[in-house]
């Protein structure tokens, strides 16, 4: 299969399974816990199974025995997986306060059915975000009534600025980066006495992280339960603070007796830090802090939440080039590969991506064990997020050059 030239990066984890899924991994996504997530966001009245879309034409084209994309462009109506966390940890927030704060006895069905609005009301939410997690906490906070406060860079898309505007939440433009504006939000949360839901923890919501994570992890029984009696080889992940990859990896090690699937991890080039953090064995940031377009990858440094399972549950990392992502992103979105169109956008095309760049190197498919029986999934985290942005990326001459 030809493609563009890419400078790629593959790093196979040494502490791969070196330590088993233990107590430190147990006390951050466990049976109980993760469960619980389900229960919460199963019963939100919107909530449905994202579809998983066999894609055997570009399997045929990879030599690989089976393809298949777990699409979230579906997920909520906000085209990315970030609801599921958001709202597992939004609704516990709920509950704590609810129960501490107002002495109320709290039934689920009453909470999702706006029973409590009148003291929900007085509640905001905030968190710092370039688009999917301000999204995500604006949509659950309208859903519960309460208020919502996203603090958003100034390279923040106008899109996407007004998709979170457009359920109710305040948007606060900071001069700086994406960092900054964690920083701030940080400081006007405690000033305020809003509650963050991000990966800082606040006193009294020190779960959140963990509460997020534990959402995610739906994904993974979705897939578990689409794919029936079938078992994933690979799964391949977009990588950013790493949480998603870390649920995905939890997942199949609390819930499979028989082994997990590779887990990959596919991070920008200019946005490395979980390779980073393969490749030294510690918590590591990227190796630059340039730009990506895979914009909800961009992290300097990944979860801790999320290291601490990936030490030892991540096969391996690759990096993509945005030239690289690009070609993949076109030839998905026009069905270029011979399957149906599929409109991922620019963020979520990173797992897609690394596959099949993984897929033309013999010597990475090797290290990978990616053979023709393999049964993979791709999981393309985001729909079409900024429509505008998309279009333009589609609207660019096509590169081809031989690998």
């Amino acid at each position: 299969m030809e493609g563009v030239k890419e400078s790629r990066k593959f790093l196979r984890n040494t502490n791969f399974k070196k330590e088993v899924y233990g107590l430190k991994q147990l006390a951050l996504f466990d049976t109980k816990s993760f469960n619980h997530a389900c229960s919460l966001v199963n019963s939100l009245p919107d909530y449905a199974q994202t579809p998983l879309i066999q894609m055997p034409r570009l399997s045929e084209l990879l030599e690989i025995g089976s393809l298949y994309c777990k699409y979230e462009g579906d997920r909520f109506g906000g085209s990315s997986f970030k609801s599921l966390g958001l709202s597992n940890a939004v609704i516990v927030a709920v509950e704590r306060i609810l129960t501490n704060t107002y002495k109320l006895k709290v039934e689920l069905p009453d909470l999702i059915a706006g029973k409590y609005k009148s003291n929900t009301s007085s509640m905001t939410f905030a968190a710092a975000t370039s688009g999917n997690h301000g999204y995500a906490l604006a949509w659950i906070s309208s859903q519960l009534g309460a208020k919502c406060k996203i603090y958003c860079a100034t390279d923040v898309s106008k899109n996407r600025i007004s998709r979170i505007q457009s359920l109710g939440a305040e948007v606060i433009s900071v001069e700086g980066s994406f960092d900054r504006a964690v920083e701030l939000c940080n400081q006007q949360s405690q000033l305020h006495g809003d509650i963050v839901i991000s990966n800082v923890a606040q006193e009294g919501f020190e779960d959140v992280p963990k509460l997020i994570m534990n959402g995610y992890g739906i994904i993974a029984k979705e897939i578990s339960v689409q794919l029936g009696d079938a078992f994933p080889t690979h799964i391949f992940v977009g990588g950013g603070g790493g949480r998603l990859a870390a649920s995905i990896a939890a997942f199949y090690s609390i819930e499979t007796k028989f082994g997990s699937p590779k887990i990959i991890v596919v991070e920008p080039d200019k946005s490395d830090c979980i390779f980073q953090s393969i490749k030294h064995g510690a918590l590591s940031t990227s190796s630059a802090q340039g730009d990506s377009f895979m914009t909800g990858l961009v992290v300097n440094k990944p979860s801790p939440i999320a290291w601490d399972i990936l030490e030892n549950s991540a096969f391996a990392s690759i990096t993509t080039s945005d030239e690289a992502a690009i070609e993949v992103l076109r030839a998905v979105n026009a069905g270029t590969y011979g399957d149906q169109p599929i409109a991922i956008g620019e963020t979520g095309i990173a797992a897609m991506a690394g596959l099949v760049l993984a897929s033309r190197s013999s010597a990475i498919r090797s290290e990978l064990e990616i053979t023709k029986e393999s049964n993979i999934v791709v999981i393309a985290c985001e729909g079409v997020i900024d429509q505008d942005l998309l279009d333009a990326l589609l609207a660019e001459p096509q590169i081809s050059l031989e690998s």
